[in-house]
């Protein structure tokens, strides 16, 4: 098949001239395979790319048919046909229009064939001549500098989200942005809230991909577009905080993300069963998620600060107010339903881990508390307690106990142990009694009384009251006798 891609992109470079752009020519520099693939032509892009497609039985994606911009699915790769910018007549041109010098460069599909095998079929490290590259410029240079400039000023006046790409490409290449570029998203970061939510979160998304989330949020904060972007973290910034604390709640949030991160990285440092929770990261979309959670985690602090006795800083609930606030952003930024449910999850209970602290010193946490945190976090408390530890890794006060992350580690331990010991139980996948049995051992119907029981059941089970089916419908009838004299 990617003979047959390579042979259908040479006869279309036949009639029309076709340049690798963008990503893969930086990318190609850099020495990174390159999972993106643009070519651009002075032609009917959409009529090509639909052409391609069907030759090739692959999707055809119409992504702007006005600026003829076209993407085709073949397989496992991904290739985005675009015509030249803004009437552009030439390369050079149409490069004029482009974001960064970075990605301001191209290279002509024929003076590269003999490296087409490597960049279709085997993906592997290309190194291109210097003199292929057709880079107006400079973009090599500033490659090797690891600088991030701008084109042309103007070019972020046509489109707004650039200056969120300059934060995304400084994450995932580890660059930095020249102080030309911060200045002018300085003076333009309030045309962020033009862009598209969907094209908002996409960029997003990349930064938080990336392992340098927590710099470009840093960086994103000191440079206002953050406040554009996301303007609750304005309220958060100067809020004090007790004395667990030694920076303000939106210094805090942004270090939490910091030490997520870290954590990601190494979760060994910290954690017994490092494996359960890079298997858990690895889920879905978890690795945004608990990144998301950890920036989050605090967002209900501003509504909910009191002062006590005049001098002792409260936030009572703010765990539970800044859930909602991640419900209302998750659904402005059009995120998925998983994952704002997962990320105001954590939020919510973020707190907890915390809260069992305190049962270390009389032997605990009980079989009930750890049933309860399961209950409500299930197969996501590696995430909480990711969070939890970036929490306690961010505070870092006068009155901070010394060995709180070792109570921390010892809670994990016992959380996870207890999850493993009885996985099938707090996944439901066999239950002693279900809720059929219920309603007839109790000639009740069905309503919220069985959902009661069902999970009555779970605990007894789960703290070794019961042991199988007979025990269980005993259990129950006595529960339920019980239940019947204290409500009389």
């Amino acid at each position: 098949m990617k003979q047959e891609i390579i042979s259908n992109l040479l006869t279309i470079n036949n009639n029309y001239p076709v340049y690798l752009t963008g990503g893969i020519v930086r990318d190609f520099l850099l020495q990174r395979i390159s999972n993106d693939i643009d070519l651009t032509l002075d032609a009917d892009v959409l009529k090509i790319a639909r052409d391609f497609a069907g030759f090739l039985k692959g999707a055809f994606i119409p992504l702007d048919e006005d600026e003829g911009v076209a993407r085709v699915v073949v397989d496992d790769l991904v290739i985005d046909f675009t015509s030249f910018r803004c009437g552009a007549k030439t390369i050079e041109k149409d490069l004029e229009q482009r974001d960064f010098t970075i990605n301001a460069m191209a290279i002509a599909l024929s003076d590269i064939m003999d490296k087409l095998p490597l960049i279709f079929e085997e993906k592997k490290n290309i190194i291109i001549s210097p003199e292929k590259i057709i880079d107006p410029f400079c973009g090599a240079g500033d490659i090797n500098k690891r600088i991030i400039k701008a084109v042309r000023d103007e070019n972020f006046l046509k489109d707004p989200l650039r200056l969120l790409r300059a934060f995304r490409f400084m994450a995932e290449l580890d660059f930095e942005i020249d102080e030309v570029v911060l200045e002018l998203i300085n003076n333009k970061a309030g045309l962020i809230i033009n862009v598209s939510p969907e094209r908002i979160t996409q960029e997003l998304d990349k930064i938080m991909q990336s392992k340098k989330a927590g710099f470009a949020f840093d960086m994103m904060q000191k440079n206002a577009i953050l406040f554009h972007v996301i303007p609750e973290f304005s309220l958060m910034q100067g809020i004090e905080q007790p004395l667990f604390h030694h920076l303000d709640v939106l210094g805090h949030s942004i270090e939490a993300l910091f030490k997520i991160e870290e954590l990601i990285d190494e979760p060994e440092k910290r954690f017994e069963y490092p494996d359960r929770i890079t298997k858990w990261i690895k889920k879905n979309s978890n690795l945004i998620s608990v990144k998301w959670s950890a920036l989050f985690h605090d967002l209900g602090k501003p509504d909910c600060k009191k002062m006590r006795n005049e001098d002792k800083i409260t936030f009572y609930r703010h765990d539970i107010h800044g859930s909602k606030m991640c419900n209302v952003i998750g659904r402005r930024l059009r995120w998925p339903v998983h994952r704002i449910h997962l990320v105001s999850s954590l939020v919510r209970f973020h707190m907890r881990p915390f809260h069992l602290l305190n049962t270390l010193k009389f032997n605990g946490p009980t079989k009930r508390a750890l049933r309860r945190l399961l209950k409500e976090v299930s197969e996501d408390y590696p995430g909480l307690f990711l969070l939890a530890m970036a929490d306690e890794m961010s505070g870092c006060g006068p009155l901070k106990p010394a060995d709180l992350h070792i109570d921390l580690s010892r809670i994990w331990k016992i959380v996870h142990e207890f999850y493993i010991e009885n996985e099938e139980i707090l996944s439901r996948k066999k239950r002693l009694l279900n809720g059929q049995d219920i309603q007839k051992i109790l000639s009740v119907r069905p309503g919220p009384l069985v959902g009661k029981a069902i999970n009555a059941i779970e605990e007894a089970q789960i703290i070794g009251l019961i042991h199988n089916r007979e025990q269980a419908i005993n259990w129950l009838i006595k529960w339920y006798e019980n239940r019947a004299i204290s409500h009389s």
